[in-house]
């Protein structure tokens, strides 16, 4: 048998290393899907921080949103944290099913609501989550829900 020189046992060894470390991070990618783990130091918000509830209309229209006094695009509150059939058929309004829900942002919401045979209802509120744990995953959980009063069409 010939002697490896010092350069062909650096390489070997290298190549070693370069697998454990692969095997290692194979590994851990398959447990994290297992468990449907998020990545760590993420932050989740579990439920919408706003929810949509109405006993007079099963399909509503959310226009006009407003955060912190700032206009917001549909399509971000419902890309981020929805639940029930949130949908941005237009640029402007988010229609949905009831109850539904929308956002993540704590802060002043104004939004006008709107529903087929009813009057529009202008909805300015205080929004926020009960719950929040800083732990790594951090969350907040337990946003604030809102009946709408719609006023039938006379």
């Amino acid at each position: 048998m010939e002697p490896i020189g010092i350069g062909e046992r650096l390489i070997r060894v290298h190549h070693r290393i370069v697998s454990v470390a692969a095997s290692m991070l194979v590994s851990l990618a398959l447990t994290a899907c297992q468990q449907d783990l998020p990545g760590p130091c993420m932050h989740i918000s579990r439920e919408p921080i706003i929810t949509l509830t109405s006993n007079e209309a099963t399909r509503l229209e959310v226009s006009n949103v407003r955060v912190n006094g700032r206009p917001v695009r549909p399509v971000e509150l419902v890309a981020g944290v929805a639940a029930g059939v949130a949908t941005v058929a237009e640029r402007r309004v988010i229609t949905c099913q009831v109850p539904c829900g929308f956002g993540d942002r704590p802060g002043d919401w104004e939004f006008r609501v709107t529903s087929p045979g009813q009057r529009h209802t202008e909805v300015h509120r205080q929004a926020g989550y009960a719950e929040f744990d800083g732990g790594c995953p951090s969350y907040s959980d337990g946003g604030v829900v809102i009946d709408v009063d719609m006023a039938s069409r006379r």
